[in-house]
């Protein structure tokens, strides 16, 4: 069975599937603490399905290659659709030039320049 666990920045955890060591109950040291890529690109994730607008461009790189797979009319399209569900200023949608989340509705990917 595979373990898996959700914790917050001073790595409590909040939930966790399965022991991650065989007769051990959950706890923060039966789960090691994550690599320092693995916790930036979740906090960029987390940022992005906040709808959240600044991200400086390490954020913007993460999240290109986390949603590489994903076209980027459909990242601007989902951006859109859940910015639209909460309570965010939705005139400001139009005014994200500057802001850091236009590249990752205008990359490919984190690789390749902005796609015009």
């Amino acid at each position: 069975m595979a373990a898996a666990a959700l914790r917050i920045m001073d790595h409590t955890i909040l939930n966790a599937v399965g022991p991650a060591t065989p007769g051990v109950a959950h706890s923060c040291t039966s789960f090691p603490p994550p690599v320092a890529l693995q916790m930036q690109s979740a906090v960029a994730a987390f940022r992005y399905m906040d709808c959240q607008f600044g991200f400086p461009p390490e954020q913007a790189r993460l999240l290109l290659r986390m949603l590489r797979f994903d076209s980027c009319a459909e990242r601007k399209r989902w951006f859109e659709h859940v910015c639209a569900c909460r309570r965010r200023p939705q005139g400001r949608i139009a005014n994200l030039r500057r802001t850091g989340i236009e590249p990752v509705w205008k990359s490919v990917d984190e690789y390749v320049g902005e796609v015009d």
